[in-house]
């Protein structure tokens, strides 16, 4: 199976913008530990760390083909 590779332009919850390069596994609503209110986020494994990682949807400036 092949996975698809989502890219995009993020603002984490310090302020800082850069791409990431994500295979996406769910959508879910509720909290990351940066987070003190629940909010819809999308998991993935994030390529660049190689760790699965949870965006907060919002924070996703725009998607790069």
């Amino acid at each position: 199976m092949n996975k698809k590779v989502l890219h995009f332009e993020y603002v984490n919850y310090k302020g800082e913008k850069d791409v990431r390069d994500i295979i996406p596994l769910r959508i879910e609503f509720g909290c990351s530990p940066q987070m003190s209110e629940p909010d819809w986020l999308l998991w993935g494994v994030d390529l660049k760390k190689k760790a699965e990682r949870a965006f907060v949807i919002k924070h996703i400036v725009k998607f790069i083909e």
